[in-house]
């Protein structure tokens, strides 16, 4: 659910107040309900972004990590320390790529 959505949410909402009916006042407050929930999943939207923005960064930071090291070893040039790099090399490789996956809806 994007901002598009909420925002489309809050226009319909608006448009059922002022459709004219015989259970005005009740359906108005149902619609009033609908809003206050908005509201709640509109701020909880924007502290997950908020998180998810460090974690990201926190995944990237991780990557260059592995990647420093996939090097240290790499330059001992030895097949234990090759194993190694490669170990590291591939965990920063996941990493990134999991950074760079399309969002699921």
């Amino acid at each position: 659910m994007g901002d598009v959505a909420l925002e489309t949410a809050r226009e319909l909402i608006q448009e059922a107040k002022g459709a004219d009916g015989p259970n005005g006042g009740f359906v108005t407050d149902h619609l009033d309900a609908a809003e206050n929930w908005l509201d709640r999943v509109e701020t909880e939207l924007t502290a997950l972004r908020s998180r998810v923005a460090v974690l990201e960064g926190l995944v990237a930071r991780a990557a260059d990590q592995f990647d420093y090291y996939g090097k240290s070893h790499r330059a001992k040039r030895t097949d234990d320390a090759t194993a190694k790099a490669i170990v590291n090399e591939n965990l920063a490789a996941e990493l990134r790529a999991a950074l760079t996956q399309e969002q699921q809806p």
